[in-house]
């Protein structure tokens, strides 16, 4: 790319969604660092202008299992959390003193593991949003198993599902939605996008790709899969052209931004 001080062409690597998270790095030449996400997800985004066209770059990831002292999962109607016994007596915190924001919800205990079901809207969870993502937050606490007197009195684990807000079900005349999930900080809502025969909303249409005549009724379903009752779901942009892998460069728009 061009070089300089990356202001024509640039990359920007965020430690989760663009714009609303931390900056990790900027770069436009020469070679760099790894850099490594706090969660999940991280997000590259390449800018260009017009002027000069280089060969582009070049860029390599992976990912590495989270540690096994703590597992987070954010489910459709909860977040799924596993805290290692072992874990716990290693740093001398009992798995019978751990409570949630709520005490009245408590955990399912065994032998290796003590395991939380939280849903988002009880026990205490705290929701926030943003332009990018509604968060789900809550926060185990524990305490000494003993009378040791310890630096690091009382455990505070912080549980947070960040769901992300802008969720796409795309179907293009077919059924099946193509939907993207991650399963463990970062969550999309569960959205399912059916097209149906008639007004009675009963025979999904199952055919791929969906064909239909000139002036034909659609008949499309938007479902939102949700525990949450303040969530409301709306059709924001829906599109034709003539064909169907080219959405850009001539499109017919029936429906934008809402």
């Amino acid at each position: 790319m061009e070089g300089g001080r990356c202001l024509s062409d640039y990359v920007e690597i965020y430690d989760g969604p663009l714009h609303s998270s931390p900056l990790l790095g900027k770069i436009c030449s020469g070679y760099y660092p790894t850099y490594t996400s706090s969660s999940n997800l991280l997000s590259v985004r390449f800018h260009s202008n017009s002027r000069h066209t280089y060969r582009g770059f070049q860029a390599n990831y992976h990912s590495t299992p989270a540690d096994d002292s703590t597992t987070l999962l954010c489910l459709p109607d909860y977040m799924h959390v596993v805290v290692s016994r072992y874990f716990l007596q290693s740093h001398g915190y009992s798995a019978w003193n751990l409570t949630l924001n709520d005490p009245f919800c408590t955990p399912n205990i065994t032998s290796n593991s003590v395991t939380f079901d939280i849903p988002y809207t009880r026990c205490g969870t705290v929701r926030e949003g943003n332009n990018d993502t509604i968060s789900y937050s809550n926060i185990i606490r524990g305490s000494s198993s003993g009378t040791l007197i310890t630096r690091n009195r009382n455990l505070l684990l912080h549980v947070n599902c960040k769901m992300l807000q802008n969720t796409w079900a795309k179907t293009m005349y077919v059924a099946d939605d193509n939907f993207e999930v991650n399963e463990t900080q970062y969550e999309r809502y569960n959205v399912t996008l059916t097209f149906y025969d008639s007004s009675s909303f009963s025979r999904p249409v199952y055919d791929s790709p969906y064909r239909v005549g000139i002036n034909q009724n659609l008949f499309l379903e938007a479902s939102l899969h949700s525990s949450d009752p303040s969530l409301e779901l709306f059709l924001d942009t829906c599109v034709a052209s003539p064909t169907r892998h080219n959405f850009t460069t001539k499109s017919y728009p029936i429906i934008e931004n809402g």
